[in-house]
């Protein structure tokens, strides 16, 4: 099913994919992946969330991320600034 629906919509063609056919969206709307969506109910958006992930309190909580080793290496390559004297001000 969703084999079905990818591959309607990663071709190339684009008069091949689904909401560009005849039907428009609703041929997206129509197809079997999205049958249990009520799309009345989106619209309004008056559906649950399947998933709700903890979020601590307080801003920047970055918890649901993953982390990764800090770069360590500098960025560039050092060089005289020679034109610099520009903008000294700036």
């Amino acid at each position: 099913m969703l084999g079905i629906f990818c591959r309607y919509n990663i071709t190339p063609d684009l008069t091949k994919r689904l909401g560009n056919l005849r039907g428009g969206s609703e041929d997206v709307k129509n197809h079997a992946w999205f049958s249990e969506v009520t799309w009345d109910r989106l619209a309004r958006k008056d559906i649950d969330a399947p998933y709700i992930p903890p979020v601590k309190a307080g801003q920047g909580d970055a918890s649901q991320f993953d982390t990764y080793p800090e770069e360590t290496e500098q960025y560039g390559l050092p060089a005289d600034d020679e034109f610099g004297h520009f903008f000294q001000e700036f």
